[in-house]
């Protein structure tokens, strides 16, 4: 049996001066000492062979038994009975001091269950227990605004802010057994609220958003505990340093400053980096509206400026000749081409006096020949209102302005292999 020898000294001290046992057993519980201290402390003062047993001072029974032998002058025992009580009253004020100054305080399990406040500075501590252990609250620095204390024996870190409640699982099993809250900070003193609890701990779950853009060699994000636990015990961290990679790095592009970039742009380490395709805007042209002139038509199918003209002209061969009425209209870039759009407004024609004159020749009449120009004007005529779409390309649509060329000489056919060449559809060319 190991006793605390600062117990066992103040166990005999106050039998020598026959206060019964009882008493020194609860002056010391009211320090905060636990009680299977004491009784340990009180075992080993009372049979230790050097004190003897406990008994009334000898002298006093031998002046009682009237057996004294040899009795000192009065003056001798007065200055014994002095010096005895200077002797009693300095050992009194030692165990005070090292008690109030020296002894490290205890909590109660009662001040500890209700809760109970005190003041701790740099390097202090205060005991308590906890499933028969005793543990202790130590305190590591205190600064204008915070402390740090560590609890022992487990050990157990934490930096409380004024104002702020930390609570700890003492023992691993899910429930917090002790609660802490620094009340505030007086000349360097650390007010805390120490509680015993019984709770059951909030388990924090962070979510995050993605790192923002590193600026400044830095990435920062923000955090939010989805349980909202109130603790940042296991908060992840919302900034980092970053380097910034080059644009060629991260299979980028770095757009000129009159292009766009199609899909997401980030920051690299040369300048913005477009992850997807530069592009450069089309300049819109102003629409011209050249009338009949066919001549502004032709100049504005150079770059595939949008216009439209209205255009009659006349064709025909050896054999026939034709009245033609077409609107045009250049529609501007589609699919990297440049679009015409064509519709038959007026189309006629007869036969030349040549074919005329042939025709007569070969024995038909002149019924059977209008009926031979009746017959090709009725397909004509379903010509009309018909209308298509053909794309030029060509360096600066060139093909286009060829083909407006070709129909200011009277030839407007678009037929065979240049159909698919332009890319032609509609009714105009079925």
């Amino acid at each position: 049996m190991v006793a605390d020898p600062r117990l066992v000294t103040f166990v005999q001290n106050n039998l020598a001066k026959n206060i019964p046992l009882e008493q020194i057993k609860k002056a010391l519980i009211s320090k905060g000492w636990a009680e299977a201290k004491i009784n340990e402390a009180i075992t080993v003062a009372v049979s230790s062979p050097q004190n003897g047993p406990v008994s009334k001072p000898i002298i006093q029974e031998q002046q009682r038994a009237g057996t004294t032998k040899n009795p000192k002058p009065k003056s001798s025992s007065n200055k014994v009975f002095i010096f005895s009580v200077i002797f009693i009253f300095a050992l009194i004020v030692g165990v005070i001091v090292y008690l109030l100054f020296i002894a490290t305080p205890k909590l109660s399990d009662e001040a500890l269950s209700q809760g109970t406040s005190l003041n701790l500075t740099n390097g202090k501590e205060v005991d308590f227990d906890f499933l028969g252990q005793t543990h202790k609250v130590i305190i590591g620095s205190v600064s204008g605004s915070s402390v740090s204390l560590t609890i022992h024996s487990f050990p157990l870190n934490a930096t409380l802010n004024i104002g702020e409640t930390q609570k700890f699982d003492l023992d691993s099993n899910g429930f917090y057994d002790l609660s802490i809250k620094l009340l505030g900070i007086t000349n360097q003193k650390a007010n805390l609220y120490i509680k015993k609890i019984n709770e059951q701990i909030c388990v924090e779950n962070w979510n995050c958003v993605a790192w923002s853009d590193c600026v400044n060699s830095t990435q920062a994000r923000t955090c939010q505990d989805v349980n909202d636990c109130g603790t940042n015990l296991t908060k992840p961290i919302i900034s980092k340093i970053c380097t910034v990679p080059s644009c060629s790095e991260q299979n980028g592009t770095i757009c000129s400053s009159n292009q766009t970039c199609s899909t997401t742009i980030v920051n690299a380490s040369n300048g913005r980096c477009c992850l997807g395709n530069c592009t450069t805007p089309v300049t819109e042209l102003a629409f011209i509206s050249c009338g009949t002139d066919m001549t502004c038509f032709i100049n504005a199918s150079t770059n595939c400026n949008p216009s439209n003209l209205t255009y009659s002209f006349y064709s025909g061969n050896s054999t026939w000749n034709q009245s033609n009425s077409y609107y045009y209209k250049i529609r501007g870039i589609e699919d990297s081409k440049c679009a015409l759009y064509q519709e038959a407004i007026s189309l006629s024609g007869n036969f030349t006096s040549f074919e005329w004159t042939s025709l007569t020749t070969a024995g038909n009449t002149t019924d059977q020949i209008n009926q031979m120009v009746e017959t090709e004007n009725n397909y004509l005529s379903d010509l009309i209102g018909t209308s298509g779409i053909c794309k030029f390309s060509g360096y600066s649509y060139s093909d286009l302005t060829d083909y407006l060329n070709e129909v200011k000489l009277g030839n407007n056919t678009i037929s065979g292999s240049a159909l698919t060449t332009y890319s032609c559809t509609g009714s105009l060319f079925s």
